[in-house]
Order: structure tokens, then sequence, then C-alpha cells
């Protein structure tokens, strides 16, 4: 069984990019877990996305920092934030996703590959336009999706 959301000290206060291989460290978090937290802060904050991305994460595996800075990346093409000068740093030698669960082959990854953001390509990061998309709207997509059925 996996915890939903990391522990405590993460609530008290804003989550930052320079925070996300702690949470990866943290003991039964799941892997979608730091990064959808992360996005979900960029969501909530827009006047503090800068400040939200501004430090570069350390301490994590080369591909944990690629996918840090893929999605740092597409969030401020995205919406126009100027992109961290950490960012284009990472950069993964092979063609990884957002998880580290998805194999790099098969229907998943095409999918994935083919709704990527621009971005996915400088890191060689692949993940789907959906996964930073803004919660709510992915709740209200959902919704529409199931009343369609």
């Amino acid at each position: 069984m996996y915890p939903a959301a990391p522990d405590e000290q993460w609530r008290e206060r804003r989550l930052r990019a320079a925070d996300v291989p702690a949470l990866y460290a943290e003991r039964g978090v799941r892997w979608s877990v730091p990064l959808g937290a992360l996005v979900r802060e960029w969501e909530w904050w827009p006047s503090e996305r800068a400040a939200i991305v501004a430090d570069e994460p350390a301490g994590a595996a080369p591909d944990d920092l690629c996918r840090i800075a893929a999605v740092v990346h597409a969030l401020c093409g995205r919406d126009g934030v100027p992109v961290p000068h950490w960012v284009w740093r990472h950069r993964s030698p092979e063609p990884i996703a957002w998880t580290r669960e998805l194999p790099a082959e098969g229907p998943l990854w095409d999918r994935a590959v083919a709704r990527a953001p621009a971005a996915c390509a400088y890191h060689n990061v692949w993940f789907g336009e959906d996964l930073i998309s803004d919660p709510k709207t992915q709740a209200e997509a959902r919704r529409h999706t199931t009343a369609a059925r």
C-alpha cells in the first residue's frame, strides 16, 4: 500500500522544484506524487511560479533530475514564465517517461510521445500534455467523458 501524499512537512510551505528529490526519497511515496504535487503548486500559486522553479534540484538520480527539468520546462513554456538556467543542463541520453514504470515502447509510450509538450524533446523525457494540465481542468474533462458514456 502506498501513501497518497508526502509527509506533513511538505504541507507547511510551497513545494518547489528543488524539493522534489527529497519527496522521491521518502519511503512509500508513489512515483506520481512528487511531480504531480509540483504541478499543483504551479497551478495554485501563479504569482509565485518563478520562485517555485528558481532553485535547482540536487541529490536525485540523473533520470529524475531530467524528469523534473522537463516538467518545469513544459510548465514555463506553456505559461510564459522564463525557463530557469538550471533546466537546460538536464537531458537524458535515452528516452524516458515521466514515470519509471512506463517502458519506452508500446502503445502507452506511443500515446505519451504523440501528446507530449515541445519541451519533452529537448530533455528526452516524455509525457502527455494532460499530466501538466490544471487539476481542475482534468477533473472537468473526466466528468464530461464519464457523462458521455
